[in-house]
């Protein structure tokens, strides 16, 4: 389980870092050619999107490999996640995009699931 904790923290990090870059630094039109929600959410709560997927995709591995405060630190970042990939889900279904909401809703059990390994393991 201590492996699959790593791994399941591991892509979280990865794939919530780089969207959240890309959401921060891309123009909003490129952005939107592959993200149709963010033509209907105003700009800056698209950058604030990006900058909190940074923050979580980061305190979700980070604090575990380096030792810094892991126990709160990656549980918050979890339900941090969890709170975000609901809005996805919400966002999608709301706009009938019903094709995102399986990444959406995997991303969201995985969260869960670094949570409830973290706890059974004793981790954090």
């Amino acid at each position: 389980m201590n492996i699959g904790l790593w791994i399941s923290q591991s892509l979280l990090a990865l794939l919530f870092t780089s969207i959240g870059i890309m959401k921060v630094v891309m123009p909003i039109n490129k952005l939107a050619e592959n993200m149709k929600w963010v033509e209907t959410f105003p700009v800056n709560g698209v950058r604030t999107i990006g900058v909190f997927e940074i923050l979580l995709g980061l305190f979700i591995l980070l604090p575990r490999f380096f030792k810094i405060l892991p126990n709160n630190t990656i549980t918050f970042a979890s339900y941090g996640i969890i709170v975000i990939m609901l809005g996805a889900v919400y966002t999608h279904f709301k706009r009938q995009e019903y094709s995102f909401i399986a990444m959406n809703v995997f991303l969201l059990l995985l969260a869960v699931f670094v949570v409830y390994a973290g706890k059974k393991l004793q981790l954090f």
